[in-house]
């Protein structure tokens, strides 16, 4: 229960910090007219640390039970000598390094989409310092780490931007040109995503259907099928942003699959 709190809150915050920086990057009339603020970057940052954090302080709570040691010498093993601990330490360390480059570059407008470029490099290598104590990982060395973390990458990339222009379109200058571009990353994403998750599934699951029978199994059935809804919802957009689509109305574009006669 508590991993899957410490999944959800890390993925969100690394999905919308993401977002912030992929957004500061859309040019002309495809971007916002007010962004999120730097703090507020600042602070999904200082979150991620936090959430890092608490898979050692777990971890550390099971060693001490387990080992009859304290809590600080077992806080200190799992820090030194742990895939957890070494996540958490290079995962800080990276994220030092972004909040520094978006709070000195991000006041000036100009340097504002250089630092969102830097903070995207950052953000690939903070999927892979991360994907140091996944379960892909554990099991198959370094192959499942970049398995792992291009699914990391491919994930905050398509939902980041999402999330941030969830809680910022109405400032988008152009809805229309944001969302044609978008269109190409969400794609590419998308693609990487799905590549990513058959790679670590076979690495992972092999007897897929077979691992019906564990929870696991059943978890990742449940996360496809709800994987489809999104596919076709997405498809239908980037259809009607394009070609014809793009010439039709916002009230033509919402407009249901299926209309009553």
């Amino acid at each position: 229960m508590i991993d899957a709190i410490l999944n959800m809150l890390l993925y969100t915050l690394l999905a919308f910090t993401t977002g912030i920086f992929t957004v500061a990057l859309a040019p002309g009339e495809r971007g916002l007219r007010a962004e999120p603020k730097q703090q507020t970057a600042a602070l999904m940052l200082g979150g991620i640390v936090v959430v890092l954090f608490g898979y050692v302080a777990k971890l550390a709570v099971t060693y001490a039970d387990f080992f009859a040691i304290s809590y600080l010498d077992a806080l200190m093993t799992v820090i030194a000598d742990h895939a957890v601990g070494a996540s958490f330490l290079y995962g800080s360390l990276i994220v030092v390094l972004m909040a520094v480059v978006w709070l000195a570059m991000a006041k000036n407008t100009a340097l504002r989409p250089i630092a969102a470029g830097i903070n995207l490099v950052f953000i690939v290598l903070l999927a892979f310092a991360i994907s140091l104590s996944s379960h892909s990982a554990s099991l198959n060395g370094l192959h499942g780490m970049i398995s792992s973390s291009l699914h990391m990458v491919a994930m905050a990339f398509w939902i980041g931007p999402l999330l941030v222009i969830g809680l910022y379109g109405t400032s988008l200058i152009n809805a229309l040109k944001f969302h044609q571009w978008f269109s190409v990353v969400a794609v590419f994403s998308l693609l990487l995503l799905v590549t990513s998750g058959f790679i670590m599934m076979g690495e992972i699951a092999p007897e897929y259907v077979n691992s019906w029978m564990l929870s696991y199994g059943q978890l990742l059935l449940i996360k496809h099928i709800l994987f489809i809804p999104l596919l076709v919802f997405g498809f239908r957009h980037l259809l009607s942003l394009s070609g014809k689509g793009a010439k039709l109305s916002p009230a033509e574009r919402q407009n249901p699959f299926v209309q009553k006669g």
